[in-house]
């Protein structure tokens, strides 16, 4: 990010007041950074470097030190090398092959358990789709409740003394419409 900063600095122009500050630091949307960087890493960055100082100091580039190869091993080496990861990856092979066999020896016995208990429930008369029959037999026990519970209620209402007839009767108003035939028959809006 100081990279950055100090490529963002050397563009300022010192003439411009619209890239410095009132105390002659750079202002920091000046920079067109994204996202903005803070004041102190700016700072950090260039910590000389102002309006009346606009010139960067220069950064050393850290020094890079050639690599030095190993001396190379004889070609036997090598072979050894190889042949040892080779002898460790057929070893992984085998390994892998054995718990493949397992796992399918550990299928075949799970299959095996599924189709002894289809054919229990088979003899047994069960049918094949089960949950599809419960979810009918727990409609028709939701639907059998609330008939009992109406049952209740209209029990309770004829102890009282309540008659479907006196349920039905409704306003005076809806009395007499029901009796007209023709013209009228719709309620009056207001």
């Amino acid at each position: 990010m100081s990279d950055e900063i100090r490529a963002a600095l050397a563009t300022l122009d010192p003439k411009n007041e619209n890239h410095w500050t009132e105390g002659g630091q750079p202002r920091l949307d000046a920079l067109g950074l994204t996202p903005l960087p803070k004041r102190q890493e700016v700072t950090a960055a260039a910590p000389l470097f102002s309006r009346s100082n606009p010139e960067l100091p220069v950064v050393a580039k850290p020094k890079v030190e050639p690599v030095v190869e190993a001396p190379k091993a004889p070609a036997l080496d090598k072979m050894a090398v190889l042949q040892g990861d080779l002898d460790a990856a057929e070893a992984l092979v085998r390994e892998q092959e054995v718990a493949l066999h397992n796992a399918k020896k550990a299928v075949l016995h799970a299959q095996l358990e599924r189709d002894k208990i289809i054919l229990e429930r088979e003899k047994k008369g069960l049918p094949k789709d089960v949950e599809n029959i419960l979810g009918i037999r727990a409609v028709l026990d939701r639907s059998k409740a609330e008939r009992a519970a109406r049952a209740e209620i209209a029990n309770e209402l004829r102890a009282v003394g309540v008659t479907q007839k006196m349920l039905q009767r409704g306003s005076p108003l809806d009395q007499a419409m029901s009796r007209k035939r023709g013209f009228g028959l719709q309620r009056p809006k207001v």
